[in-house]
């Protein structure tokens, strides 16, 4: 019987080469914010949500760690993001 699933060579995002090429970059930003002390609701996240605001073409974005933080936030709002 033959496979319902096709098999694709997805290549791998190369995390290394990205980082070599912006590593001083990033190097700095990281010790910045560890030099503060400083990792929540700081001066990198309201630059990383205007910027991402401005690419998108809308008037606010809202940086969240991960989709688990996202869905409270909705839930805290009592809106449904699916439009129903």
């Amino acid at each position: 019987m033959e496979s319902l699933v096709s098999h694709r060579q997805i290549p791998y995002f190369d995390y290394e080469k990205l980082f070599s090429s912006k590593e001083n970059e990033l190097t700095t930003v990281i010790l910045k914010v560890l030099r503060r002390g400083a990792f929540i609701l700081q001066e990198e996240l309201r630059h990383f949500e205007q910027s991402i605001s401005n690419y998108l073409g809308v008037r606010f974005a809202v940086g969240m760690a991960n989709l688990y933080g996202r869905t409270h936030y909705w839930a805290s709002l009592r809106w449904d993001p699916t439009g129903r």
